[in-house]
C-alpha cells in the first residue's frame, strides 16, 4: 500500500469569508484514503477552525507576537509542519 501525501494548507486564519470556506471544504472533501490535511493559521484560528477540528482535521496556529513583524515566522512554521509529519507518521 502507498503512503498518503501529506497536505498543509497554510493560511492567515479560518474565519468567516471566502477563502476559508473553500479551505474548509477542501479538507473536508479530499480523498482521504489519498491524502492526510492539516491546516496552519498564521493569525488565529477562527470560526472554521472547530468544524474541522471536529470532522478529524488538525488545525495548528502559529504562535506569533502581538505587534511588529515576526522574523521568526517561517522558523515556527516550519516546527510546526515537521511536528504534524511526525505525528502522522506515529499514528500510521
Amino acid at each position: 500500500m502507498q503512503s498518503k501525501i501529506n497536505i498543509m494548507q497554510i493560511t492567515s486564519n479560518l474565519g468567516i469569508g471566502g477563502l476559508e470556506r473553500v479551505i474548509s471544504n477542501i479538507c473536508k472533501h479530499i480523498d482521504k484514503r489519498h491524502f492526510t490535511v492539516s491546516v496552519c493559521c498564521l493569525h488565529f484560528k477562527g470560526a472554521f477552525a472547530e468544524e474541522l477540528e471536529n470532522e478529524g482535521i488538525s488545525v495548528h496556529l502559529v504562535p506569533g507576537k502581538d505587534t511588529g513583524p515576526d522574523y521568526f515566522a517561517f522558523y515556527k512554521l516550519n516546527s510546526i509542519m515537521k511536528k504534524a509529519s511526525r505525528l502522522r507518521e506515529a499514528n500510521s
